[in-house]
């Protein structure tokens, strides 16, 4: 497998510097420069930054720009950025299987989402199989190929809201939907410099559909592998953790959680929590660009609350209640707690 390193040697782009977090500098030659430091490079998942223009793209691109030429289909086939899963634990489906989604979209016509939108994201109900009576979404990987499903459920009846296909932990749901040869929400992470992290799909197309298309969903309430590794290639200067503002502070837990584990990779002062108006942003769609406005939430606030629930859980299940959720702080959620009680 041809790694960034190797691609960048064959069309002559020589490395000025590196670091121990695998980013490397070179001279952005395929526009005339001759900064030595004027664009850098993650050696993991080949994207590439140049300074001085404000530019941020995959390596495909740097390829193109550098030798005018498009990467081989060889390289292309063997080069695998550390945010995509191995193609032997990988399974693809034939985009003919979405003819057998029944393009019935009136459930998200209800909650007032667009014909437009549901296009893009190229859904449809399905009627047999283990999605049957869900409303299905395929999720593609970066070379247009079909990695799994996520179903919804339409029908009110199920105990399960969303059930999936393939592996869900290596979903970059929409990320790659394409549009006129264009990944609108990839473009939108990397024009923003900013990434919405929500909880589920539902909330993700809604965003869209208001416009705000810098957002991806955790598909449930944990940050995968896969998610973190796209996060590192991508290097945004925000990300915001999204999730709904339960009664029962399962959202509120896992915003924190996911904060503390984040915070491995990124400054705190990268991260951000910051609650939907009413319990998720899907169904309170019209108030989407208005939450954009609304401050984030005080992180050490959220961590001394979750804290107070763990501890209340904690009681309640000596006392021998029958109590769901965490009853301790995780060591990385309690380090993160002390350092931003100490800021």
């Amino acid at each position: 497998m041809s790694s960034v390193r190797e691609i960048l040697n064959q069309i002559g782009i020589k490395i000025t510097s590196e670091n121990d977090s695998g980013f490397a500098q070179f001279c952005p030659i395929y526009r005339g420069s001759s900064d030595p430091q004027g664009a850098s490079i993650c050696l993991n998942s080949g994207w590439t930054t140049d300074w001085s223009q404000d530019e941020r793209f995959p390596l495909e691109v740097l390829v193109k720009r550098v030798t005018g030429e498009e990467l081989s289909e060889q390289d292309l086939k063997q080069y695998q950025p550390i945010w995509e899963p191995k193609e032997k634990e990988q399974d693809y489906w034939s985009e003919d299987c979405l003819l057998e989604l029944l393009p019935n979209h009136t459930y998200w016509e209800g909650r007032g989402i667009s014909r437009e939108t549901l296009n893009f994201f190229r859904g449809g109900v399905s009627h047999g199989g283990d999605l049957y009576q869900r409303y299905v979404w395929p999720v593609f990987d970066r070379h247009g190929r079909i990695i799994g499903f996520t179903g919804r459920d339409i029908t009110g009846e199920a105990k399960v809201k969303y059930k999936h296909r393939g592996k869900s932990t290596n979903f970059l749901f929409g990320l790659f939907n394409r549009e006129n040869n264009s990944t609108p929400i990839l473009n939108s992470i990397l024009e923003n410099d900013h990434i919405i992290l929500v909880e589920g799909p539902s909330d993700s197309v809604a965003c869209y559909d208001e416009g705000v298309k810098n957002v991806l969903p955790t598909m449930g309430l944990n940050v995968s592998k896969t998610m973190i590794s796209f996060l590192i290639g991508s290097n945004p200067s925000k990300i915001t953790i999204t999730y709904n503002k339960d009664n029962n502070g399962a959202g509120q837990d896992a915003a924190v959680k996911n904060f503390a584990k984040l915070s491995e990779h990124f400054d705190l002062d990268v991260l951000e929590i910051k609650y939907p108006i009413g319990n998720d942003l899907a169904e309170n769609k019209e108030k989407i660009k208005e939450w954009l406005d609304l401050p984030a939430e005080s992180a050490i606030v959220e961590f001394r609350n979750k804290f107070k629930r763990c501890e209340d859980r904690r009681k309640r299940a000596a006392q021998g209640e029958n109590v769901s959720g965490a009853k301790k702080m995780t060591g990385q959620e309690m380090k993160i707690g002390k350092i931003l009680g100490n800021e």
